[in-house]
């Protein structure tokens, strides 16, 4: 089993410009998000209109993606590259921020 981180508030002063935004949330079991709320997620999105939208995510140690698990056995995982509330998200990887859905459904079943 992957250990998981216990909690964190993503802050910053590296970018004066930007707010600071609770970008991750780290517990012991996600909490999954109605599965309707997928559809704000979409090609050009930012990572503050996710967080906004989807609460904060959740992280595993060893890759550090940030996740969101959906009551549809559906998982969002994000890769941002400068963790910015106006940072845009694409589903093209080559992009330095990208994002896809993954099926989750092994996690659901479980519990």
């Amino acid at each position: 089993m992957r250990t998981i981180f216990t909690a964190l508030l993503f802050t910053t002063t590296a970018f004066a410009g930007y707010c600071p935004f609770e970008l991750l949330s780290f517990t012991k079991q996600p909490t999954l998000i109605d599965a309707a709320r997928t559809a704000s997620i979409t090609n050009g999105v930012t990572l503050g209109l996710v967080v906004t939208n989807l609460g904060p995510g959740w992280i595993m140690v060893d890759d550090g993606f940030i996740r969101w698990s959906f009551t549809d056995g559906r998982e969002l995982q994000v890769r941002p590259f400068r963790n910015t509330a106006d940072e845009v998200l694409h589903t093209n990887v080559s992009e330095p921020a990208y994002f896809w859905f993954t099926t989750n459904a092994n996690k659901i079943a479980s519990k």
